[in-house]
């Protein structure tokens, strides 16, 4: 059910959101916060297309890159990080810190990207175990 890298969530006149783009956190295997996004994202392309200030959907598999690809890449890092040292991973996932960042990046207070400061030193060692 995950997107793989070719596979594109625009065609023609087509929009995918949700499960149907394959949006699927590898990590949690969770994905009604992407479905949301994705449909919020949908829907500005259409309203754009619609009010003539877009010629096609185009914009928004730009926009959908854009917002997912920093989040799949955290996610299939710590996925990897989760198989290959469990203990130390789920220790880091599980501090305060790494809550608060999480917390921030669902809210959309911070990027999934935007791991500098001490608020996401977890973070950036678990990218770093799973790369």
């Amino acid at each position: 059910p995950m997107r793989g890298a070719t596979r594109r969530p625009v065609e023609q006149r087509v929009l995918l959101v949700g499960d149907a783009a394959g949006l699927v956190d590898p990590l949690s295997g969770d994905g009604m916060y992407e479905a949301f996004v994705s449909g919020r994202l949908a829907t500005e392309a259409t309203l754009e297309l619609l009010g003539g200030g877009a010629a096609s959907l185009e914009p928004y598999a730009t926009q959908f890159a854009a917002t997912f690809a920093p989040l799949e890449t955290v996610s299939w890092r710590a996925k990897l990080a989760f198989e290959r040292f469990p203990g130390l991973a789920f220790r880091l996932a599980t501090m305060n810190l790494s809550w608060r960042l999480f917390q921030s990046v669902v809210r959309g207070d911070r990027k999934a990207s935007d791991t500098h400061g001490l608020k996401g030193a977890p973070l950036r060692m678990l990218k770093a175990l799973g790369t």
